[in-house]
């Protein structure tokens, strides 16, 4: 599979001219560690990041990645802030939100999350506005689920309609929702995660419909969100659901050394069909021309560096 990255897509970048899938580039600096803040099992964080770090070890034997597995976005960046990972999966909008981002580069923009609302298919709850009153799993503590449902809770107006917030990781928020201890789950990931595919197929579950706030959600935080769609039969759902879509960075600290953002980068764009997993339906992968469209933030020099040389 071949990807073409149209690199005038991003400002700045215009230079730099169109890319293919070229030969590897490889990291001849001192043996190294390579740590990579994930997200939980069960969900795409950890799928992509587990695929990236084989690819990365297979193709840059001076380079050992290991995958850490974290409640994903928000708790990524403390990691990088930390000096605790080197690199680290993170939602677009929990990376601009995050203060003082001086220190924080991209390596590239790598697929996008979809926001899934889920609730009892056999439940009073059939659209966003009867979650009044009731009790919901907003993603894990650190999750970029957590950051971006309280911004889509407060342009819904549900800010002050007596919501329970829990924060619970996605297993737990499965198993909450099946026993009815809570009334609904957000969950950011890819379409369709796993783990909720199991729960539908014991637990008949509705996907809400999350066109009405994408609006207020793109006026409000601009180039942030998107409009996605969950196509039919995810979750054992007959039509194709609207819901929202953010997407995902690779990032890493402005100091990692310029050759390995460099190679990482390689095995971004030529190991690209490597970087698949198996169960993904909807969601674009290294998706032309957005791999350089890290929005507000800046591509680190060695990917910038390593997008220039796959040039042709």
């Amino acid at each position: 599979m071949k990807r073409r990255l149209l690199l005038r897509a991003v400002p700045g970048t215009a230079a730099l001219g169109v890319l293919g899938a070229c030969g590897p580039q490889t990291y001849r600096g001192p043996t190294t560690s390579l740590r990579i803040a994930a997200g939980e099992r069960g969900g795409l964080f950890y799928a992509f990041a587990t695929l990236l770090a084989g690819q990365i070890a297979a193709t840059e034997p001076k380079l050992r990645p290991t995958v850490v597995e974290t409640d994903a976005s928000q708790q990524n960046l403390r990691l990088l802030t930390t000096f605790s990972a080197d690199l680290a999966l993170t939602l677009l909008d929990s990376a601009t939100g995050e203060p003082g981002r001086s220190w924080l580069r991209a390596l590239g923009r790598t697929y996008e999350d979809y926001l899934q609302l889920l609730v009892s298919a056999g439940g009073r709850i059939q659209q966003l506005a009867d979650l009044a009153g009731a009790r919901i799993s907003l993603g894990a503590a650190g999750s970029g689920a957590a950051f971006t449902g309280q911004r889509l809770l407060a342009v819904a107006g549900l800010e002050n309609h007596a919501l329970d917030v829990r924060h619970y990781p996605i297993a737990q928020a499965a198993v909450a929702l099946r026993t009815g201890s809570v009334d609904a789950l957000l969950w950011s990931g890819g379409i369709p995660t796993p783990l909720l595919s199991a729960l539908a197929r014991k637990f008949p579950v509705r996907m809400l419909d999350l066109q009405l706030v994408l609006a207020d959600l793109q006026g409000k935080f601009p180039d942030l969100y998107d409009a996605a769609v969950a196509p039919p039969g995810v979750y054992g759902q007959q039509l194709a659901v609207r819901t929202v879509g953010v997407a995902t960075l690779l990032t890493c600290r402005a100091d990692l050394d310029p050759a390995i953002a460099a190679a990482v980068t390689n095995v971004l764009v030529t190991r690209s069909a490597q970087l698949v997993p198996p169960e993904v339906v909807g969601t674009q992968f290294l998706d032309t021309p957005t791999l350089l469209a890290t929005g507000r933030i800046p591509l680190h020099p060695g990917a910038i560096t390593a997008y220039r040389q796959l040039r042709h």
